[in-house]
């Protein structure tokens, strides 16, 4: 099974995540962007800087509340987002394979109206539903 692990630093669990844009049904462009994992967000949001990266063509606008209350309204995009995991599996005796595959999905996004400072996308329950999570001491593992 594909399992990634990851540290949490500084009460963030933190990862890499690959953004790609939709184009005809094909994912294009994929881009690697730091990535914060947000069990308490209902939605998958993106920083004006993988905006300004990828470039996809909006949607939509849509609101939602923000973690201090506040309603905002925002950009909504449709964009895949993956995690590169890598699986290492022993094919020979002699020597381990290692395959690297990237679990993800085809998401509607809003835009966040701030740039944070250590990620570009906040991964929420829309996309972590995906994945069995368990949180363990200072790691966090996701399998699917």
């Amino acid at each position: 099974m594909p399992t990634f692990v990851g540290t949490i630093k500084n009460r963030q669990p933190l990862l890499n995540a690959v953004a790609t844009i939709l184009h005809q049904g094909e994912q294009v462009n994929p881009t690697i962007f730091a990535a914060l994992m947000d069990t308490g967000s209902q939605a998958t949001l993106i920083s004006p800087a993988v905006v300004e990266k990828l470039k996809p063509i909006p949607i939509g606008i849509s609101g939602f509340v923000s973690a201090n209350g506040q309603s905002v309204g925002a950009n909504k995009y449709r964009i895949g987002i993956g995690i590169p995991i890598t699986t290492i599996s022993n094919k020979t005796s002699d020597a381990a394979t290692e395959n690297t595959v990237v679990s993800g999905a085809n998401l509607d996004v809003l835009e966040l109206p701030y740039q944070p400072p250590n990620y570009d996308i906040l991964l929420g329950v829309d996309f972590l539903n995906n994945f069995h999570i368990t949180l363990f001491g200072n790691q966090f593992i996701l399998s699917n």
